[in-house]
């Protein structure tokens, strides 16, 4: 774990500076629940479902926070490929289906936490990080998992800790999101500092193809494929681009209702993580 004061000075930095990554609406606590979230007025689209949501400079280095968010296909679905992403591949190539935020990784593997909660299971999160892990052909791209049955933490801001867990989500439509926040730089200086997940305990959710569960609807939202895409921006995977090309792929923006395939890496996914960590 990095220095922890540090991390300490960049959230008061990031909330200093007006930049609280999503605001909080405190409606749930009454009822124990967690608060719902919403985009902040401040964030800017810059890729399909990509938000830049600010920066602050920290002992010389800049440090970029993004909210990336899974919907359901929309008509606006189209857009290019942004945030100094990259591909590799041609348009033709299925394998060109991937795309990183400026290229940003781990250097140093963190633990994370999961906060279990009906579908959402840890054996499911970890199946998806050796997935991820498998196709970067490394050994740890996350760390030690761990399992808490208290609230996640307020991933308004830097906390020091890298957590999964259910809550409700204000933004309409929204199925999850992750946040990141890493450091600017060249490429051997850009690095992950800290990750967080939210999953919409609103939404009527499926079991998953790796852990069949006949109390939830086969059609509900398949919690498979949710964990295994937010996990890839967890590893520093951006968005693939919106043509029917990359539908199959993991990282493809937009998913809808009884979707199971998502949870399985293609050709695209598995090509950008080893390009990225290797």
């Amino acid at each position: 774990m990095r220095n922890r004061l540090l991390l300490a000075l960049v959230a008061i930095a990031l909330a200093g500076a007006g930049l609280g990554l999503w605001n909080s609406t405190r409606t749930t606590e009454a009822q124990g629940g967690p608060p719902g979230y919403q985009l902040p007025p401040q964030a800017r689209e810059v890729a399909p479902n990509v938000y830049f949501i600010g920066s602050t400079v920290v002992a010389g280095r800049v440090v970029d926070g993004y909210a990336y968010i899974h919907t359901r296909p929309t008509p606006q679905a189209g857009k290019p490929l942004g945030v100094g992403g990259k591909k590799g591949g041609g348009s033709a190539d299925p394998s060109s289906c991937y795309s990183f935020t400026s290229g940003r990784r781990w250097n140093s593997p963190e633990d994370y936490i999961i906060h279990p909660d009906g579908v959402l299971t840890a054996d499911l999160v970890n199946g998806a990080v050796s997935r991820w892990e498998g196709a970067a052909a490394i050994d740890d791209i996350f760390l030690a998992a761990s399992t808490s049955n208290g609230p996640a933490g307020d991933i308004n801001s830097m906390d020091n800790l890298n957590e999964v867990s259910f809550g409700p989500i204000n933004d309409p439509g929204v199925i999850a999101v992750t946040y990141t926040w890493a450091y600017r730089g060249p490429p051997s200086v850009r690095e992950i500092l800290e990750w967080d997940m939210r999953i919409d305990s609103n939404l009527e959710w499926g079991w998953g193809i790796t852990e069949p569960n006949d109390a939830f609807p086969r059609g509900g939202m398949n919690i498979d494929s949710i964990v295994t895409h937010e996990l890839g921006h967890a590893a520093g995977m951006g968005h693939t681009d919106t043509s029917t090309l990359c539908q199959p792929a993991t990282m493809y923006p937009y998913i809808d209702f009884g979707d199971a395939s998502k949870a399985i890496l293609d050709i695209g996914d598995t090509t950008g993580i080893a390009k990225l960590y290797n």
